[in-house]
């Protein structure tokens, strides 16, 4: 019988004699990515989650197409411009409206999308930085089966494109450095203005991508600040034009205030908490002090190992300048946090715990590149290179397995995880008697943003215009009282929603004081009046 075996030799031969062999971590960092948008489309099967800022969104994508502008509607129909929140989100779910995709339903499926583009873009970047198609893999695999990525790519809310345009800039940023094409740079800068569109924090990216410029051009010749000036003008002209157009029609030119309220302990806790919980999970019990310091230590080392090799060698053996991307995501990973800091105590008076975590969650992407980038500059050659790739490798493989035990779980069994898109599943008899309110009917609410997502219309606020980022309601408060008092005597519903032992006090006294009535109700739902329901 003739002896068909092959020995594990000959097979390793003949796989390293296939000449795309060299391409095996793009096919499995790109069907991770398959994977991940395939998940979370099954995780989303019965609706992306939604809150308050969702709302903002899909109002502003609305308005678009409708030729309202980037705008909300009150419950009167008068058009009143957004201007707390930036159009970048609700431009990229308007421009999926114009090929009929209902806007909720748009932002389900552009961010399980952009959760595979996201874990792609990853990869790749980690590639070109190391040079390891095994870091590429690990490092995607890691984003990918973090829990709180996994969660936010579930919502319809804006971190997933800031991710992308964070991602994709340093991506073009680092093609631009190493092959010198102008429209890369342009492209780059493009991309940069279009994220600060996004997310305001987007405005961190315009000086690491000055500074990645100066620091690699030490000579500081003409192209190196012709450089700077493109990066300059084109990032920061469609942000300059927004809070232009902020200021012409509402006289503020990004609805805040420069008032100092300083950040209290526990964000400052809840922050770097979140950070230092990426690399040192909680279940190792390490007192908060020594946590932080080995975040601190882990930091310090990968700046003077990048220092160190950028001046002993600047060339890698093969003739190749040192990539970039370390130096760009590091300068990137600082300033993004001076910023978080700096709209926390002088803009935003509304941050809480949950909104840090939040706002954190882009700096997970950031930091994998940064750590796997930085650290695998010990060794570029011979023993030295084989022992830092298997540290990062056994670290990335251990990280990538403790961040799945969290996440398979959560997309398996989510339970109830997606805020008002669980409510209106549950509380079906509350979202049925909200729909058929009749259209010319005036409605009051104590939640109006939870209100629009059940009714698809907008209410009165029950306590006037709170301003979230002031901490302060901007409408005389007695006065306001006084126009739902006379909304109500002329036929106005009070629409109460939430558990009703947690009533604001403004409600119970209106009921009280002018002898309201329930017309009908529901669980979570009650609908007062002076009259009962027509």
């Amino acid at each position: 019988m003739r002896d068909i075996s092959i020995k594990s030799s000959d097979l390793l031969t003949r796989f390293e004699g296939w000449k795309y062999a060299r391409y095996y971590w793009l096919i499995i960092v790109l069907a991770s990515a398959v994977i991940a948008t395939t998940a979370d489309l099954w995780l989303t099967r019965a609706g992306a989650g939604a809150s308050g800022d969702s709302v903002h969104y899909m109002q502003g994508a609305n308005n678009l197409l409708s030729g309202n502008g980037f705008s909300r509607l009150k419950a009167n129909g008068q058009v009143i411009p957004i201007t707390g929140f930036p159009p970048g989100f609700s431009l990229a779910l308007a421009g999926l409206g114009l090929i009929n995709v209902p806007v909720f339903d748009a932002g389900r499926f552009l961010n399980a999308v952009l959760f595979g583009l996201n874990t792609a873009l990853l990869g790749w970047l980690l590639y070109r930085a190391t040079r390891s198609g095994l870091l590429a893999i690990l490092g995607s695999w890691m984003f990918m089966y973090a829990r709180n990525i996994v969660q936010i790519h579930s919502w319809v809310m804006s971190e997933p494109l800031f991710i992308f345009l964070s991602l994709l800039s340093v991506v073009l940023l680092d093609l631009y450095l190493q092959r010198g094409k102008l429209a890369l740079l342009i492209l780059a800068s493009l991309v940069i203005g279009y994220a600060g569109l996004t997310r305001y924090v987007g405005l961190s990216l315009v000086p690491a991508a000055i500074l990645t410029i100066l620091w690699l051009n030490p000579k500081k010749s003409i192209k190196s600040w012709r450089d700077v000036l493109i990066v300059g003008v084109i990032s920061l002209a469609p942000l300059v034009l927004w809070f232009w157009h902020n200021a012409e029609v509402s006289g503020n030119l990004f609805n805040r205030q420069l008032i100092y309220h300083p950040i209290s302990k526990n964000l400052i806790f809840t922050l770097f908490n979140e950070l230092s919980y990426w690399w040192f999970a909680p279940s190792l019990s390490m007192p908060w002090k020594f946590r932080w310091g080995l975040l601190f230590l882990f930091f310090v080392i990968g700046v003077s190992i990048y220092l160190y090799t950028s001046h002993k060698r600047r060339d890698n053996p093969d003739g190749r300048l040192t990539s970039p991307v370390s130096l760009i995501t590091g300068i990137y990973a600082a300033f993004y946090v001076v910023v978080l800091l700096f709209n926390t105590t002088f803009i935003d008076a509304s941050t809480d715990e949950p909104s840090i975590k939040r706002y954190a969650i882009p700096l997970v992407a950031v930091g994998i590149i940064w750590t796997f980038s930085t650290y695998s500059l010990i060794g570029r050659q011979g023993r030295s290179k084989t022992i830092s790739q298997i540290v990062l490798l056994l670290v990335g493989l251990g990280m990538t397995l403790f961040y799945a035990s969290k996440s398979v779980p959560f997309v398996l069994h989510p339970g109830f995880s997606f805020g008002y898109t669980d409510d209106r599943r549950n509380w079906t008899c509350e979202v049925d008697m909200l729909k058929n309110i009749d259209a010319q009917q005036v409605v009051i609410t104590n939640d109006y943003e939870e209100y629009y997502f059940f009714a698809g219309r907008p209410a009165y606020a029950l306590t006037g215009n709170y301003d979230p980022y002031l901490g302060k309601y901007v409408d005389d408060f007695s006065a306001n009282i006084e126009g739902v008092e006379s909304m109500l005597q002329k036929g106005a519903f009070l629409a109460l929603l939430g558990d009703p032992d947690l009533y604001p006090n403004e409600a119970n006294a209106l009921i009280g004081d002018m002898g309201l009535t329930i017309a009908s109700g529901c669980s979570h739902l009650r609908l007062y009046s002076l009259q009962s329901i027509p």
